[in-house]
């Protein structure tokens, strides 16, 4: 369910043998808040290129949100990382979650080569380090699950002539997930992701595009 008063906020489900995903815990920590009467709705998404596409027809079904953030795990980031673009290719490292392991080729075949993110990026990173949040502009989303995420619903937005703030945000691992790795790796509290995206969330209403009616 979504309307003009409402921002679409997804993560995805854990992937490549974590038990957690930060993405996910973020999007179900953040469902039901409200900026100014506009409230959050949230959706874990499916790491699995074959039932994605049908997951993000039905996330854009019904009338325009105000905003669509989208989340996923970049293990190795540093900071939030909010994507510049996505590209019309699938090339994965590792097997999705059906066990699929898709190599060179395009998400959408007579789609365009590439979207640019409609969040406003300049704005989102100086208000988030303002914060004391550690976040950059990222010029690559990958090749998996995240970045098919990102183009697809950028071509949706595309196919139903929204102008819409949309687009792609990396968080690293949380504490919880590192604590046990023989050689930790770069992690940022749960708690300050939530509130970044918070930040993200509060920036992209703020951006002043015009939504149809």
């Amino acid at each position: 369910m979504q309307g003009r008063d409402v921002v679409l906020l997804t993560g995805f489900e854990p992937f490549g043998g974590e038990l957690i995903n930060p993405s996910a815990l973020i999007a179900d920590r953040l469902h039901g808040a409200e900026f100014g009467g506009v409230r959050v709705v949230s959706t874990c998404l499916p790491v699995d290129i074959g039932r994605l596409p049908g997951e993000i027809d039905r996330l854009l079904d019904g009338p325009a949100p105000r905003a669509i953030i989208n989340l996923g795990l970049a293990a190795g980031r540093t900071a939030v990382a909010i994507e510049r673009v996505a590209v019309n290719a699938l090339d994965f490292a590792i097997p999705d979650n059906s066990g699929q392991q898709v190599r060179d080729c395009p998400i959408a075949p007579s789609g365009p080569a590439a979207y640019l993110s409609r969040l406003p990026l300049r704005q989102s990173v100086e208000r988030l380090k303002a914060r004391r949040i550690p976040a950059y502009i990222s010029d690559t989303a990958g090749l998996y699950l995240c970045n098919a995420c990102m183009y697809l619903v950028l071509h949706g937005l595309a196919g139903r002539a929204w102008d819409v703030p949309a687009g792609f945000v990396h968080v690293p691992y949380i504490p919880e997930q590192t604590a046990q790795q023989d050689a930790p790796r770069a992690c940022l509290p749960l708690d300050m992701l939530a509130n970044a995206t918070t930040v993200l969330i509060e920036t992209a209403l703020a951006d002043g595009r015009t939504i149809p009616g």
